[in-house]
């Protein structure tokens, strides 16, 4: 299935091919639960490491959702400005909050899923667990009350790109590598802005668990949500 062309960027239609092409060349996508994902809806996901920005759009692509996500302003420089605009993405500028809200919901009355990483960044949970979540999709899904969240956990990726450790894991790379991604059912913003972000992290928790016991991990996720710290600055390494 592919999104209607009607409404999709023409950038879109260019790279759809090439991520769908590098994701399915990189890895072995595991996916279960898409049936699950519909537009319009907010979609909330985990954070490992920088390849979930080629995994979760060819996920939603091909379950013909056109891909938008919310993109902290940091990344509009240069060349991938242009880029990410031309492509449908939304700038979100953390430090001058005033208005986001309404820019996040304008794309849900446009009829488009909204995607965003609630964790603001990646995890730094020592585990890989999903951090405390930050309260935006929340308030913007009080906003559309008829507009499902859609939590999607992702697992394995971190495996190749160790973000902690600044490391790249080549032979991993090369073994082509099992992605888990798993789609739960559908929440509603019932509550208020600080229940629906605790049910939406409670949703992402269990959803990486079950995707941990599925790769044959042995789990126990976290009693309480973590914070994370920053994590000192370093060179990227090449390990085979």
């Amino acid at each position: 299935m592919s999104p209607s062309s009607r409404t999709e960027p023409p950038l879109i239609t260019a790279l759809a091919p090439l991520f769908r092409g590098l994701s399915h060349l990189a890895f072995r996508l595991d996916v279960r639960g898409a049936e699950n994902l519909r537009t319009p809806a907010i979609i909330i996901a985990n954070h490992i490491c920088h390849l979930d920005a080629l995994i979760l759009p060819t996920v939603l692509y091909e379950a013909g959702i056109i891909p938008r996500f919310a993109v902290k302003k940091e990344l509009f420089r240069g060349p991938v400005d242009r880029l990410l605009r031309q492509a449908g993405q939304i700038r979100v500028d953390r430090d001058h909050p005033v208005g986001v809200i309404e820019q996040l919901g304008a794309v849900l009355d446009e009829g488009h899923s909204l995607t965003v990483f609630p964790e603001g960044t990646f995890t730094r949970e020592p585990n890989g667990w999903p951090m405390r979540l930050k309260t935006g999709f929340a308030r913007v899904a009080r906003t559309h009350p008829d507009v499902p969240i859609i939590p999607v956990a992702m697992w394995g990726a971190h495996r190749v790109l160790d973000v902690p450790n600044h490391t790249i894991h080549l032979g991993a790379a090369l073994r082509r590598p099992r992605i888990c991604v798993e789609v739960g059912e559908p929440l509603r913003a019932s509550g208020s802005p600080r229940e629906v972000t605790q049910a939406g992290h409670e949703a992402l928790t269990e959803l990486v668990a079950r995707l941990r016991l599925r790769m044959g991990e042995q789990v126990t996720p976290p009693a309480e949500a973590w914070f994370g710290e920053n994590w000192p600055r370093g060179r990227w390494r090449l390990t085979r």
